[in-house]
């Protein structure tokens, strides 16, 4: 049984008062005892330290924030983990979490294996330069366990020293090589993680982050709300040299981050599956980002192009060389992220743009309607329901709009029906007025007619683009532009052959 400590001993010093702050302010356990069970065995390596870490942290996640002190040991146990990586990679590596400054005065690690195997006596030795090309691996666990406990505790200094520790894997390695590719998704989460933490984006680290569309959970912005807000948004203030500074900072983080997912997601590109795999993992943290940005500031042109990148890169093709497709629950995973991706970016652009959420929010549907697994569709039931119902409001098409909401609001009733300790949903319907018993059977939907009189059907219409003439394209395109300095993609509403 170890002790309940949550100090690195020997370690940076901003981490260890912050850990120590979080210490003092955390009350004991129901036992009384202070002590929680977070011991490893011997032999557990730094990779098991951290899987443990990452499997605690999803926990965490989940507890109430109502159960205090459930929650509290939960999050000791979390960051005790992630030390206890830190420390087994340091012990195996001959690295000191003390050595590792960001100042660049000094050689990294001058303690190190290299010091000790024959560089010369006085010889000051890089030693993290060392244990990146020596054991390439253990250097990538290191790094991930250093971003884990920066982001998990919000510690900016750990995320520089994880980021020094990337920075010297990316220049021992051969660029294109695993490793390598590795090292860069790293740079980039740790940019992100950087930028969440330093504007005070919640609690919760990225990659844990599940902000999906339930109901209440994700609320469409008010236009008029954002309309009485001080309208200076991301623009420069001359006046104010500081908030200049901090903006130019923020904007070479995001540039840092783009094309280190670039970079990172291209060392697998012959690994079907693996390339599937980081591709949804960079996804869902760009998405996570951009909806904890929008929160704070829903005028920021910001999480619009971070949901649009997020879906460049689930539409990156793996190289046609790759010998095999990837499996099929990782085929499913994609298309559920990217109508995620998809419904939140309708959300996002709805304020401006009706006809550009119609056509994302159909796109959306067209992805879940992909997914094969029986079991994702049951588990994806909530965001199609939700799709259905957003898409009647934005759609100009009254037939549309009608089925949409019929639909998704038979979608969500069978979701209720399944768990009905969903509160969040139980309010939803009731606000939509649909929540009392189906006045039809479940499977029997009111068959609806066009203004032509010929009957309505829904699947068609969802799988049709939406058709606008090119003076109105145009314009939409040229007014997107001006107001994300043309880097603003999006999806494009395109003509279809009828």
């Amino acid at each position: 049984m170890a002790k309940r400590s949550t100090t690195l001993p020997a370690k940076s010093a901003t981490a260890s008062k912050k850990l120590k702050t979080d210490k003092a302010e955390r009350p004991e356990t129901g036992s009384g005892s202070g002590s929680l069970d977070v011991s490893l065995p011997a032999s557990a390596t730094g990779a098991d330290a951290l899987a443990a870490a990452q499997a605690e942290q999803r926990a965490w996640t989940k507890l109430d924030d109502e159960n205090g002190h459930a929650k509290d040991d939960a999050h000791a146990i979390v960051a005790r983990l992630f030390e206890e990586s830190v420390e087994r990679c340091e012990k195996a590596l001959g690295l000191s979490l003390s050595d590792l400054t960001v100042d660049g005065s000094a050689p990294i690690g001058a303690s190190a294996k290299s010091t000790a195997e024959g560089k010369g006596k006085g010889t000051e030795v890089d030693g993290l330069g060392y244990a990146a090309a020596t054991y390439p691996e253990l250097t990538l666990t290191y790094a991930r366990a250093l971003t884990g406990l920066g982001a998990f505790l919000g510690v900016q200094k750990l995320l520089e020293v994880a980021g020094r520790v990337v920075d010297a894997l990316l220049a021992s390695g051969e660029e294109g090589t695993k490793v390598c590719g590795e090292a860069a998704l790293i740079k980039a989460h740790i940019c992100l993680e950087t930028l969440r933490v330093g504007n005070k984006l919640g609690g919760i680290p990225l990659e844990v982050e599940n902000s999906g569309p339930i109901a209440g959970g994700d609320e469409p912005a008010d236009e008029d709300d954002s309309l009485d807000d001080d309208d200076d948004g991301h623009e420069p203030d001359d006046e104010d040299p500081e908030k200049t500074a901090k903006i130019q900072q923020e904007v070479e983080f995001m540039q840092e981050a783009r094309s280190s997912f670039i970079k990172g997601i291209a060392a697998f590109v012959h690994d079907s599956n693996t390339h599937t795999l980081k591709r949804i993992s960079s996804a869902n943290q760009l998405r996570n980002y951009a909806l904890l940005a929008n929160a704070c500031d829903k005028k920021s042109p910001v999480p619009i192009s971070m949901v649009t990148f997020a879906l460049s890169i689930l539409d990156t093709p793996y190289s046609p060389k790759a010998p095999l497709i990837p499996d099929q629950a990782i085929a499913d995973a994609l298309h559920v992220t990217k109508a995620a991706c998809l419904f939140h970016l309708a959300r996002l652009r709805a304020r401006d743009d009706d006809r550009g959420a119609t056509q994302d929010t159909k796109e959306c549907l067209r992805a879940l309607g992909m997914v094969v697994g029986n079991q994702e569709h049951e588990e994806n039931a909530e965001l199609t329901g939700q799709a259905y119902i957003f898409l009647s409001t934005v759609t100009p098409n009254d037939t549309l709009a009608l089925a949409a909401y019929e639909r998704g609001v038979k979608l969500l009733k069978q979701v209720l029906e399944r768990e009905p300790g969903n509160e969040l949903l139980r309010g939803q319907l009731q606000a939509l007025g649909a929540a009392g018993d189906n006045e039809r059977d479940d499977d029997e939907e009111e068959i609806l007619e066009d203004e032509d009189g010929i009957a309505f059907n829904l699947e068609e219409e969802i799988d049709r683009d939406d058709v606008y003439s090119d003076d109105e394209h145009d314009q939409d395109s040229e007014e997107e532009d001006d107001e994300y300095g043309g880097e603003e993609s999006g999806d494009e509403v395109t003509d279809v052959d009828e």
